[in-house]
């Protein structure tokens, strides 16, 4: 059998800052990267979300890996979701973006094509204030080189 990867690793970090906030009575954790073509193992971790998280952590991977097509970045959109970022306060989306305002942020992110990372505040005052996620304020936002729309980066 081909191995991707036989490390490894855990996603987001272990401090306190960064530990998840209970949702739903159920316990969030961290999660593991396992080898997806392993056969599945009586001791994998059971994930528990619901199924809006399960709807926003998919949205957010397929945003993430089309952005990545279409822009052709060449980096691995997979690792992309399994590396903590700023944008997450140092948490890997894959952690973060079952929360709804990890999920706009990371929308908007690759949506704008305003970089790989930024910093939450510069992303979040690209929404109106108490807006919906569609009130985007695109006077917020310029080019940085004129016809160049993967360098979008707010003002």
């Amino acid at each position: 059998m081909m191995h991707v990867s036989n490390v490894q690793r855990t996603v987001g970090l272990s401090g306190s800052a960064f530990r998840d906030k209970p949702r739903h009575g159920a316990r969030q954790r961290s999660i593991t990267y396992v080898d997806p073509l392993d056969q599945d193992h009586p001791d994998d971790a059971a994930i528990t979300m619901t199924e809006r998280q399960l709807i926003r952590l998919l949205f957010v991977a397929a945003e993430t890996g089309a952005r990545f097509a279409r822009e052709r970045i060449d980096l691995d959109p997979a690792a992309w979701l399994f590396a903590g970022r700023r944008l997450f306060h140092g948490r890997a989306a894959v952690v973060a973006c079952r929360e709804r305002d990890a999920f706009v942020r990371a929308l908007l992110l690759h949506g704008l094509s305003i970089g790989l990372d930024a910093s939450p505040e510069a992303v979040d005052s690209l929404v109106v204030e108490g807006g919906d996620i569609l009130d985007v304020d695109a006077s917020a936002i310029r080019p940085k080189q004129p016809g160049c729309p993967s360098q979008l980066q707010p003002v």
